[in-house]
């Protein structure tokens, strides 16, 4: 009985060997969760603009391929953007617009017995050759609002809409109206923003500062926006919005840099600079100012200004102090061990 036992035994601990001896793993792995990068569809991937890029980004911006300085999106807008289409070309960043807009603006007009978007620039477009031309831009979860002239009829208005319907039905369509037409763009299943304040709609302002804004009434009667509407520049109308959009200034006190370039000002303008004029500011800061969103040349404040190497252009009484730092930036430290011994001078 000892000898079958010692056999059983034997065999079962074998087995367990060549059990733990198979590599019972698939030859391949997937990974447990996609990763996909978080920089914004409207951002420059550019390797020329990457280290501009990483400072924008510091400060909630982004630079597109074509050199625009935008929102980083328009989360940091704090509310909607919606572009208002004027006229081509559009914008680069249209088609890459994902992360900054949630949608377009359309201004059109009854004219010939038929609906037409505005443009300026060229003749009238009639409703459908203009998706046919702009369709390929939108994106199905653009949404459109249409802003029809003062003067519309209601029986125009129905007939509007019912173009609307059968041509951008891919999309989530509101209605820029008075407020007696209010009720009949609700019955017809799309959301209505009225021309005039109203305790129960959405109703569209432009501010002092010339943003066309979409607010509503809260339950304590003050306007909220949530959306803004634009025509050029998203940042400005952001930044005029929201002055909180920009980060503070990264840098608070700077050594004497040898050269001021576009990350260094990206990381020391202030809250209120224009970014999309870096050039600009490059050559205001030897004059000790900055502009501003507002066209205006303000002065650096104390805690974010730049202090210019005053040995670039040297003063005379300079020269000699300036010359003898010249080999400065070579000047090396080398770290290591030091051993000090202290010497009895007792006789």
């Amino acid at each position: 009985m000892s000898l079958l036992r010692n056999v059983c035994i034997g065999l079962l601990v074998a087995l367990m060997f060549t059990g733990c001896a198979v590599d019972k793993r698939p030859d391949s792995y997937k990974p447990a969760i996609n990763i996909s990068p978080s920089i914004a569809a409207h951002a420059s991937l550019l390797s020329k603009d990457q280290a501009l890029q990483h400072a924008l980004e510091r400060r909630n911006l982004v630079i597109s391929r074509t050199g625009e300085v935008l929102p980083l999106n328009q989360n940091v807008c704090q509310s909607a953007l919606y572009y208002q289409i004027s006229d081509r070309p559009l914008p680069s960043y249209i088609g890459q617009h994902q992360d900054l807009l949630s949608g377009f603006v359309l201004k059109v007009i009854y004219s010939d017995e038929q609906w037409k978007v505005v443009n300026p620039e060229r003749e009238l477009m009639p409703l459908n050759d203009f998706y046919e031309d702009f369709s390929a831009t939108f994106s199905a979860q653009d949404q459109l609002i249409f802003q029809p002239s003062a003067n519309t009829t209601n029986a125009q208005l129905k007939r509007l809409m019912q173009v609307v319907s059968q041509v951008f039905e891919q999309h989530a369509n509101s209605f820029i109206v008075s407020a007696s037409q209010a009720a009949s763009v609700k019955t017809a299943g799309f959301q209505a923003i009225t021309t005039k304040a109203n305790s129960q709609q959405r109703f569209i302002r432009s501010s002092s500062h010339g943003v066309t804004q979409i607010q509503v009434n809260d339950s304590f009667g003050d306007s909220e926006t949530l959306a803004i509407i634009f025509e050029s520049d998203p940042l400005t109308a952001c930044m005029k919005t929201n002055t909180n959009l920009v980060s503070e200034p990264v840098n608070d006190e700077l050594k004497p840099p040898l050269k001021i370039d576009q990350q260094l000002l990206v990381a020391t303008l202030p809250k209120d600079a224009d970014f999309n004029q870096l050039a600009e500011q490059e050559a205001l800061f030897s004059e000790g100012v900055y502009l501003n969103i507002w066209g205006d040349k303000k002065p650096y404040g104390d805690n974010n200004k730049l202090i210019a190497d005053r040995c670039i252009k040297p003063e005379s009484h300079l020269l000699a102090e300036c010359s003898s730092r010249v080999g400065d930036g070579n000047t090396k430290t080398v770290n290591g061990r030091a051993i000090l011994r202290r010497v009895n001078n007792e006789k």
